[in-house]
């Protein structure tokens, strides 16, 4: 008898940290969706293709209560990215674009809570302590880095604590 196996292919990245230095974040996990998952509009009929813009579709499943959701416009040419947190409830823009998303996954090694320096919105709760903490645990866990893209600048000082990167 022959036994049928499906498999989803994804980008599976998790790990825990159990060192003996004391760190705020102790895991990452990225759960990154396969292409067909999020964009195939020559698949749709017509009526389908005006659902398919201004959709969210989740790209990485970070944990049950947080997710990065992608939205196409038919405006513009790349998707915008959105981070859905459970601390708001709510879903708020990226500052990055796809492989900018990318990027930053592996630079942050999909620490938890990682977009919070990315989300480009003013009112959006992440304090100078809880960002120092991000960079502190990711500078014990990963000690040959200085990690200079998760810095709070003085324009994200002033509307409200946002943090972002630096170079922006």
């Amino acid at each position: 008898m022959l036994k049928r196996t499906i498999l989803k292919s994804m980008i599976l990245f998790q790990w825990l940290y159990e060192g003996p230095k004391p760190v705020t974040v102790k895991s990452g996990s990225a759960q990154i969706a396969m292409v067909q998952e999020i964009y195939l509009p020559e698949h749709l009929s017509a009526a389908r293709v005006k659902v398919f813009h201004e959709q969210r579709r989740v790209i990485d499943r970070i944990s049950p209560n947080y997710q990065v959701a992608v939205v196409f416009h038919k405006d513009f040419e790349k998707p915008a990215l959105r981070y859905f947190s459970d601390a708001t409830g709510d879903y708020h823009r990226l500052t990055l674009d796809f492989q900018g998303y990318l990027e930053m996954l592996l630079e942050a090694r999909a620490t938890f809570r990682w977009q919070e320096f990315f989300v480009d919105d003013p009112p959006y709760p992440l304090s100078n302590e809880d960002a120092q903490a991000f960079r502190l645990s990711l500078t014990s866990i990963i000690p040959r880095r200085r990690h200079l893209e998760f810095q709070i600048t003085e324009r994200s000082v002033a509307r409200g604590g946002r943090c972002h990167d630096a170079s922006q």
